[in-house]
């Protein structure tokens, strides 16, 4: 893999990933994990990466918002990045934001319903997901 100039190390511990129009797969936040560095002591990432699947060639796709983890994402129409929920290690979100891949802007889709404050399902902004 070659990292453009502009490059960090890519993270490798729970950063999500999904597929781009078939060509490229997308990091999503994210700790960037050093040998010999508890894991409390590093922080989450805001960096959203795209590896070219064809040639292996890494750059830097985009932020987050915000430095996020444990999160869930997707891609929709092959141009949103839809992410839910996560933590960026000091509290846990339950928003769902939306990326346009093509406008490059962020739009905050909705916070959890007041109604359902109380719901421990909403409480610590974590959801699966799945996919055929």
């Amino acid at each position: 893999m070659t990292l453009d100039e502009s490059e960090m190390s890519l993270p490798n511990g729970n950063a999500l990933c999904d597929i781009l129009g078939g060509t490229h797969l997308l990091l999503i936040g994210g700790r960037k994990l050093e040998t010999g560095q508890p894991l409390a002591n590093i922080a989450f990432s805001d960096d959203i990466y795209s590896v070219e699947l064809a040639s292996g060639k890494v750059s830097l796709f985009g932020r987050l918002p915000t430095a996020l983890g444990s999160h869930v994402s997707a891609i929709v129409d092959d141009q949103f990045l839809v992410v839910y929920g996560g933590t960026n290690g000091l509290r846990f979100f339950d928003s769902i934001m939306r990326y346009d891949t093509q406008t490059r802007e962020w739009t905050l889709m909705t916070k959890q319903p007041s109604e359902l404050v109380s719901s421990p399902f909403f409480s610590d902004g974590r959801i699966a997901s799945c996919s055929d």
